[in-house]
């Protein structure tokens, strides 16, 4: 029983926490057609479901190992359609880091964690322990107040909030830039 537990991070993110097979891609989903104003294309649709399947194994989510996570659904998109135009460019980072523009998957994965209901994001943190893991690189990174968030209730409550409108704040200076229309 002690080995069920001691999976990975991201494994456990895929498997039922925030990155969960069919429920961040049917997020993702949505927020490409709220975004776009159409309904993603089999090979977007296919990029949108293994964005982020590189996380499988990974100890890390947010930094270190986690962040070459683009590279195995971008594998994925090569072989299936010889070239990958969304997956590798999804994360504004491996982008930075692969000389890359940001793709059209980008925007609608971004946009997707705050389309989750709250308290569905709520407990899929919990469930998973990711809330310790994204609170501590979060701050570090400077995406959200740095403010005193312990493990109450109260302060993980105030931390999805923050990251929920870290992200909007995020997808409103995309479409202001870009001139997209809601």
């Amino acid at each position: 029983m002690k080995k069920l537990f001691n999976i990975s991070i991201g494994t456990k993110s895929i498997l039922f926490g925030f990155h969960q097979f069919l429920i961040h891609p049917f997020f993702v989903y949505i927020a490409w057609i709220k975004l776009y104003k159409k309904i993603p294309n089999f090979e977007q649709t296919l990029a949108i479901i293994v964005h982020d399947w590189g996380y499988w194994g990974k100890k890390e989510l947010k930094t270190g190992e986690g962040e070459s996570h683009p590279e195995f659904g971008a594998r994925i998109m090569e072989k299936v359609f010889k070239k990958d135009r969304y997956v590798r460019g999804h994360s504004r980072y491996w982008a930075k880091v692969k000389q890359i523009e940001e793709s059209k998957l980008c925007w609608p994965d971004k946009m997707s964690n705050y389309l989750y209901p709250f308290w569905l994001q709520f407990f899929l943190y919990w469930i998973t322990g990711e809330f310790n893991h994204y609170m501590f690189e979060s701050h570090r990174k400077g995406e959200i107040d740095k403010g005193n968030y312990s493990k109450t209730f109260e302060d993980r409550k105030k931390f999805v909030i923050e990251v929920r409108n870290f992200y909007k704040k995020v997808i409103e200076e995309y479409r202001a830039n870009y001139k997209i229309k809601t």
